[in-house]
């Protein structure tokens, strides 16, 4: 299920995509990590997104953007790959830590 992919995790801590928004799609506030995901994932031309935990902002970004730090926010791509594994090997933060 959702929950068991979550676990594994595909969400980078300490990190966002620039440029933050795609044409026509500004921020929002979700109410959590998993909503904003839900959101990229539902509108065309989104492949990554950026959420910031402390006040439910979500961003959207397109498949041209590069993630940079940013120790607010937490970053992902628009669908979970089950047991997907970041740059350094090792899985990555569990989104519930995130909800508001």
């Amino acid at each position: 299920n959702g929950s068991h992919l979550l676990l594994q995790g595909c969400f980078k801590e300490g990190s966002k995509y620039i440029p933050l928004d795609i044409s026509g799609h500004g921020r929002s506030v979700e109410q959590d990590v998993r909503a904003c995901q839900s959101r990229c994932l539902n509108v065309l031309g989104c492949e990554y997104f950026s959420f910031w935990p402390h006040d439910g902002g979500c961003h959207l970004s397109s498949s041209s953007a590069k993630i940079v730090a940013d120790s607010s926010a937490v970053a992902g791509p628009k669908r979970c790959t089950k047991g997907k594994l970041d740059s350094k090997g090792d899985y990555l933060i569990m989104s519930t830590l995130y909800a508001k």
